[in-house]
């Protein structure tokens, strides 16, 4: 089986092109709530085995833009994906995830492999 991948985004198109897109490529989704804290998004990526996370530059709450891609950069040495950001050195851009997303097309896994991984 494929390396899990985290997804720490707000849910919207965003998140739901990643996660159909992870799902394609065969890899274990891991969902992370980007209201956690990074020691805690450190924690789930860690128990997950997740190298790679999918995030955004910001989250909003009660009007505010809040950073998030920060957090989860804080939270240990993974590779992200950033959706509205800039990728640094290390990072893949969202326009390689959106592209590999495609049409998704769905496929069976033998009943031991992993899919999705719920906090």
């Amino acid at each position: 089986p494929s390396e899990p991948v985290a997804l720490a985004l707000p849910l919207g198109e965003e998140a739901v092109v990643a996660f159909l897109a992870l799902l394609s490529a065969g890899h274990p989704v891991v969902g992370i709530a980007e209201s956690l804290s990074s020691e805690e998004i450190g924690r789930r990526m860690r128990i997950a085995r997740a190298r790679w996370v999918v995030t955004a530059e910001t989250v909003r709450r009660r009007g505010e833009r809040l950073p998030l891609a920060e957090r989860v950069r804080a939270a240990g040495d993974f590779r992200l994906v950033v959706a509205g950001g800039t990728a640094r050195a290390g990072d893949a851009s969202w326009d390689d995830l959106a592209a590999a997303a495609g049409a998704f097309v769905p496929r069976s896994r033998p009943v031991d492999e992993t899919a999705v991984v719920l906090f």
